[in-house]
């Protein structure tokens, strides 16, 4: 795995959604880094696939909605993954309505 690049953390924009920042508390934690930007990807950080399983496990017991490890190789962005989350959330939602 690459070393975590931190300079790259400094310049990745701020969380703008609940959700966003919800998924940068849970990276940051997870990954024992200061901060964490929606633009930050998962494994450029320096996270890897067992960290990834905890990570999922975590979204789905704090945020509600599960989330596969392939999806995370998928969209490893905070960005990405929280517009997978939004996105299947409103299908849910327009399923049940």
């Amino acid at each position: 795995m690459p070393e975590p690049d931190f300079d790259q953390v400094l310049a990745s924009r701020a969380p703008e959604t609940p959700l966003q920042k919800e998924l940068c508390a849970l990276f940051s934690a997870l990954l024992e880094v200061p901060e964490v930007g929606i633009d930050d990807s998962f494994f450029e950080l320096g996270g890897q696939s067992l960290q990834a399983m905890r990570l999922c496990s975590r979204i789905g017991a704090t945020i509600g909605v599960g989330v596969s490890v392939n999806t995370l190789f998928d969209t490893p962005t905070v960005a990405e993954l929280a517009a997978h989350i939004e996105a299947k959330r409103a299908a849910y939602e327009s399923r049940t309505a």
